[in-house]
This record gives C-alpha cells, sequence and structure tokens, in this order.
C-alpha cells in the first residue's frame, strides 16, 4: 500500500489538475458569454411598430420610384421614335 501512494498522488495531481483548469476555463468562457448576450441591444421584431412604419414608407418609395421609371421609360421610347422620324426626313432631304 505504501508503494501505490505516491503514484495516486501523482495521478491526483497530473490527471485531475489539469481536467479541472479545462473545467474551470470552459466555465469562465459560458459565462462571460452569457453575460456578453445580454448586454446586446434587443433585435427589433416585425411586431415593433418604428420597424413596421420605416418598412411601410420604404414600400411608398419603392412604388414611387417605380412609377417615375415606368414614365421615363416610356418618355425615353417616345423621344426615340421622335428623333427617328426626324433622322428619315433628313434623309429625304438630303437625298
Amino acid at each position: 500500500m505504501e508503494d501505490i501512494a505516491p503514484f495516486i498522488v501523482a495521478l491526483v495531481l497530473f490527471g485531475l489538475v489539469p481536467i479541472v483548469i479545462i473545467l474551470l476555463k470552459h466555465q469562465e468562457k459560458m459565462t462571460r458569454m452569457y453575460h456578453e448576450r445580454n448586454q446586446l441591444p434587443p433585435v427589433p421584431t416585425a411586431t415593433d411598430p418604428i420597424l413596421i412604419q420605416e418598412l411601410s414608407r420604404l414600400r411608398d418609395v419603392v412604388a414611387q420610384q417605380t412609377i417615375a421609371l415606368d414614365s421615363l421609360t416610356a418618355s425615353h421610347q417616345r423621344l426615340e421614335a421622335k428623333l427617328g422620324q426626324s433622322n428619315e426626313l433628313l434623309d429625304r432631304m438630303q437625298a
């Protein structure tokens, strides 16, 4: 039994102590992560009235821009048609 005692002490010191240290570091890291997560600002949800209002404004702006772009496209097509007619007239006059 006296021969086994130093072996058991060495096993405890070199075997269990590193495991305890690893577990304590892990616990510290998890505690830090938990506290950091609680310090983050709250994420807005779809039921947040400010977010709903902002989305409504964004939809209105997109609709207005779409209408303006469609109008601009139509004006551009009319202008190209007139320009084509003018070019035809100039070609006839030069011929």
